[in-house]
């Protein structure tokens, strides 16, 4: 059940890894189910170390970080993927509630740690960096952080996953500055890696693409794109970029004018 929870985390499946997680906890809970203590706590802390990803996504930062904090009170440091779900989903939480320097010590602390250990989770981390500054607005440590990645790159056999959320978040962050040909380099970067990256990210590559081209007044080209990450989610059978597509295309259509907006939906009351 904790392993078929974890398919369902890497789909965005929110609503099929919860009822995986709850039924798995139930069973270890049962008076009935006689587990070693070790492996007892292990896959607690794999179910709170998903809690974690799960309740960030949903809103509840607080909740998140409970559990993650948890996870790494229990998780071994050999379990590398589980750790480091539950660091990154750590930091990100403290990141959300307000706690940002907490946030960005925890990644230093994490980041020297694997360093040493041989950069397993270099990637990972300097991503969840990135994604604190740009939390903050703070373009100029994104873009730092995301250099620093690709340059690691060179040297770390490390796998394009990370190269790819390098060049998104590099695409971004020119985005942002309204220098949409830089933009555009890094996110057709990205775009090369399709199936080597995390679904909802690549999902977001396609929506800078689009982005960018409607900057250019390139109108079509920006409906094309937004197909194509239409098609994308549903073909990765991914419900949560489904529901960025939504709302992505009706920001299209508002633009387009195609959709007549009415004064009263903004009223206060």
């Amino acid at each position: 059940l904790v392993a078929h929870a974890y398919c369902k985390l890497f789909r965005w499946d929110f609503a099929g890894m919860l009822l995986l997680l709850d039924n798995a906890e139930a069973l270890l809970r049962n008076p009935a189910c006689i587990v070693p203590e070790s492996k007892f706590q292990r896959l607690l802390g794999d179910i709170d170390a998903q809690r974690g990803f799960h309740l960030f996504w949903q809103g509840d930062a607080e909740g998140s970080l409970q559990h993650a904090l948890r996870a790494l009170n229990v998780v071994p440091k050999d379990h590398h993927y589980t750790r480091s779900l539950a660091v990154i989903y750590a930091a990100a939480s403290l990141a959300i509630v307000g706690r940002r320097d907490e946030a960005l010590h925890l990644m230093e602390d994490a980041l020297t740690e694997t360093y040493v250990a041989g950069s397993r989770n270099v990637g990972p981390f300097l991503t969840t960096q990135a994604v604190i500054h740009y939390y903050e607005g703070n373009f100029n440590a994104v873009k730092k952080s995301a250099e620093r990645m690709l340059t690691i790159h060179e040297s770390v056999p490390l796998p394009d996953y990370w190269r790819g959320y390098a060049h998104y978040f590099l695409g971004s962050v020119a985005y942002e500055r309204n220098l949409v040909d830089t933009a555009a380099d890094h996110f057709r970067c990205a775009e090369q890696l399709r199936y080597r990256m995390m679904t909802r990210s690549y999902h977001d590559v396609l929506i800078g693409l689009s982005l960018v081209a409607w900057a250019r007044g390139e109108v079509d080209v920006a409906k094309e794109y937004a197909v194509s990450a239409r098609n994308f989610a549903v073909e990765m059978k991914d419900p949560y970029s489904l529901k960025i597509s939504d709302s992505f295309e009706t920001r299209l259509a508002i633009l387009s004018g195609e959709v007549l907006v009415k004064p009263e939906a903004y009223s206060p009351t």
